[in-house]
């Protein structure tokens, strides 16, 4: 029940709407969210699909509750669609992130130990769209270093790059 019916607008048409957020317009229609991101991880909808939360949807989750439109890619699921065969199914899964990524045009990045995706992929989205955000997030333990180069790469591409639980070897 509300209480203050001066949030409540009405126009010569008797349209209704609410003027208690910034975001919805005179007539209530809905602006564009904030923003448009490509959120960009395993996802692993075979392997563990009886999970009903991981670090990934949490997230997604969060990005959504803050208005974002989040466009996901699955970038495993996609290379293993190609033949059952990951190592196969690679390039096809760079291939259609690009494509992606050139379609709806995102405003982020998100990239989420999404180990698939080449750097080069990423040089040619950045190419296509200098004014692209990106973003690394990293929640394995760094505890080899081949995890550390990794890391390393990516973040020469990503605008940043966020670590969970990195251990010693970042110190």
């Amino acid at each position: 029940m509300v209480d203050d019916y001066s949030l409540f607008n009405r126009d010569q048409n008797m349209n209704f709407s609410i003027s208690v957020d910034s975001k919805v317009d005179s007539v209530g229609e809905s602006t564009r969210p904030l923003y448009r991101i490509l959120f960009v991880s395993p996802g692993m909808r075979l392997k563990y699909r009886s999970y009903f939360y991981s670090h990934d949807k949490k997230m997604r989750n969060g990005f959504i509750r803050n208005e974002s439109h989040v466009i996901h890619f699955h970038d495993r699921d996609c290379a293993d669609m190609f033949l059952g065969m990951r190592a196969l199914g690679t390039p096809y899964a760079n291939r259609q992130f690009a494509e992606i990524a050139a379609t709806t045009k995102p405003d982020l990045i998100a990239i989420y130990q999404a180990d698939l995706i080449k750097n080069e992929t990423l040089k040619l989205i950045r190419k296509t769209n200098p004014d692209i955000k990106m973003i690394n997030i990293y929640n394995d333990m760094i505890y080899s270093p081949e995890r550390f180069k990794r890391v390393l790469d990516r973040g020469l591409i990503c605008d940043h790059t966020f670590l969970n639980s990195a251990g010693p070897e970042l110190t």
